[in-house]
């Protein structure tokens, strides 16, 4: 049994909530270890991707040791932190928001697009719990459209569900959720969606220095609708614990060409990739980002 097996599953989120529920969390942790040592081992596609993904953020050859560690290392932080979140969810709101420390300055650039009665997108990197990081700004009063992957499995439907119970309505990409967004965005809501998860309709974009096939979309809604744009991240403070932090907050151009897009999402990139260089144990990229991965 691997972690991309359990997760396949339709019983997969289930199963998860009542072990986290009911089960001691030394115990869940040392299961959590136990799969994240198993699947870093395999030859699977997440597997593979995941040892890629570090050879380019680390500027190693896939097949150094230290790329070995790098890609047991993620799988234990996907681990943990799956093992934290449904914790905290099958808990409740408070639980979710002890969880996660919020810093000042994300809230208070959260609040200056709030008082502007601005539209404001929130855009980050899956590092550490990902969804800790959209759920715990929603649980705190900023409700939230979180833009997801389309076409999800099973098990990713019934997770929408409950990110949408605490506050971060999660819609699959779409015309329909773009359409959404955007009329959320232009009477001052908040959207979040990621950035670094490879897209079909994404564009050729700069990232680590090589050509990757990344979504564009949160710079486009940006510029659509003149909403303010903040790149943030959740980044590890102990066990079981996060912190999530605000980088620049960045106006958008006036121009609504593709020029002007990707050098928006390009700046977002730029600002992140310090980030996930630093963090690397903790970058939950499953997919391969670059060509050739």
């Amino acid at each position: 049994m691997t972690l991309a097996s359990l997760t396949s599953s339709r019983l997969a989120l289930p199963v998860a909530m009542a072990l986290a529920r009911w089960v001691p969390e030394r115990l869940l942790l040392r299961l959590a270890d136990a799969l994240a040592g198993r699947s870093a081992l395999e030859t699977s596609p997440s597997a593979m991707a995941v040892r890629a993904n570090q050879a380019v953020v680390r500027g190693l050859s896939k097949d150094s040791p230290e790329i070995d560690r790098a890609v047991r290392a993620v799988f234990r932080s996907a681990g943990r932190g799956h093992v934290a979140l449904f914790r905290a969810l099958a808990r409740g709101r408070q639980a979710l928001m002890d969880g996660c420390d919020v810093a000042p300055e994300l809230i208070e650039r959260i609040e200056i697009a709030r008082r502007a009665g601005r539209g404001l997108v929130l855009v980050g990197p899956h590092v550490s719990a990902f969804d800790f990081f959209l759920l715990t700004i929603a649980a705190r009063g900023y409700p939230m459209q979180a833009i997801s992957p389309a076409n999800p499995t099973a098990t990713y439907r019934l997770q929408n569900a409950l990110r949408t119970e605490f506050g971060a309505e999660t819609t699959p990409a779409s015309r329909e959720a773009v359409k959404a967004a955007i009329e959320r965005l232009t009477n001052g809501g908040i959207v979040g969606t990621g950035m670094d998860r490879p897209a079909p309709k994404g564009d050729w974009i700069e990232f680590f220095g090589r050509q990757a096939y990344l979504p564009t979309g949160f710079a486009k809604l940006a510029i659509r609708t003149k909403s303010m744009l903040l790149p943030g991240v959740l980044l590890p403070a102990g066990p079981g614990h996060y912190r999530a932090e605000a980088l620049e907050l960045l106006e958008p151009p006036t121009e609504r060409t593709e020029e002007a897009v990707h050098s928006l999402a390009r700046e977002v990139l730029r600002q992140m990739e310090p980030v996930i260089r630093s963090y690397a144990d903790d970058w939950l990229m499953f997919h391969p980002v670059w060509p050739g991965g």
